[in-house]
């Protein structure tokens, strides 16, 4: 599977640099340079790169577009003229999950157009989908690399296996959960802040907000060991007291 970045004839070093350094923090490689006015290695484009460097020494320069994607089973162009083209417009996101979705032996090209104009109506032509970032519309235009970014982004995130997305602390079990819940009414009902009769409102309110950031165990131990604190403290005699 190939995800191949197309700059169709940038112009600006700086663009091309940065562009290569946000592929490579999302851990893509393959870019390609169509007819650019100036070399993937001009000194300002690598001071763009940062740690992407050997990125740009590899990239592809090729003179047309066509034979850029020649080894593409599918193009697809990014722009921000909306209802101009007959072609299906995707986000970002619906763009990276559709990726996903294809054969893992369909290569893929995403074509970026310069600067200033962004892509022709010829690149527009050979595209099979165009993707469109949104923007608050006073002034839509987004940098060359940043919409890179964006869409390198995005991709990574549809494309992490399940393994990767797991977070490092597993949720808490029902179990712990209902043990810290039945502490905290505990330590609320003799404070006082619990009606006796009725605690069931204050609570519900309580383990519905906590619900809602899916604890781990590791907070809950946190949260079971505060109640022990203040349990305690409310057994020590004032400082005060004479």
């Amino acid at each position: 599977m190939t995800t191949r970045f197309v700059l169709v004839e940038p112009r600006v070093p700086g663009n091309i640099g940065a562009a290569a350094r946000a592929m490579w923090t999302m851990g893509f490689q393959d870019l390609s340079l169509v007819a650019p006015a100036v070399s993937p290695i001009d000194p300002k484009a690598v001071m763009m790169a940062v740690e992407a460097e050997f990125l740009l020494k590899k990239t592809v320069v090729l003179p047309t577009l066509k034979e850029a994607v020649s080894d593409c089973h599918w193009v697809v162009g990014t722009t921000r003229r909306l209802r101009r083209y007959e072609k299906e417009y995707l986000d970002p996101k619906e763009f990276a999950l559709w990726r996903a979705g294809l054969p893992e032996n369909e290569n893929i090209a995403i074509l970026f157009g310069t600067e200033d104009n962004g892509l022709s109506n010829e690149s527009i032509q050979i595209c099979h989908k165009l993707v469109s970032i949104p923007t608050q519309g006073a002034f839509g235009s987004l940098n060359l690399a940043q919409s890179v970014q964006i869409l390198a982004y995005e991709l990574f995130c549809a494309g992490r296996k399940p393994e990767e997305k797991k977070m490092n602390h597993p949720p808490a079990t029902m179990e712990e959960l209902e043990g810290m819940y039945q502490h905290l009414q505990d330590l609320l009902s003799r404070v006082g802040f619990l009606n006796a009769e009725h605690p069931e409102h204050p609570l519900q309110i309580l383990r519905a907000a906590l619900n809602r950031t899916a604890l781990t165990y590791q907070e809950v131990q946190l949260i079971r060991g505060l109640c022990r604190q203040i349990d305690w403290a409310l057994n020590r005699p004032s400082p005060y007291a004479k």
